[in-house]
């Protein structure tokens, strides 16, 4: 089960949504109306990571997929597993 207090997220395969929890509440939100970006950071050792950032193209709602890729082709391939989900 998951906490309800983790700020998770859920992408229904048959709705076609996506649930995010903001405020108290739960925003539902159509998956396709998602675009992908890849965003690189920088660890204080100095080594670069790439994490998958859902930004939602009518309003202000986002989600960072958790998972960190050590190369680019990594996240790509996340996003690339959500959309065949």
């Amino acid at each position: 089960m998951l906490s309800p207090d983790k700020r998770n997220f859920w992408l229904n395969r048959r709705t076609g949504l996506v649930s995010l929890p903001r405020r108290g509440r739960m925003v539902e939100l159509p998956f396709d109306e998602f675009d992908p970006y890849l965003m690189p950071f920088t660890g204080y050792t100095g080594r670069t990571s790439y994490q998958l950032v859902l930004i939602h193209r009518y309003s202000d709602q986002h989600l960072i997929y958790p998972e960190e890729g050590e190369s680019p082709w990594e996240v790509e391939a996340f996003w690339e597993f959500w959309q065949q989900y």
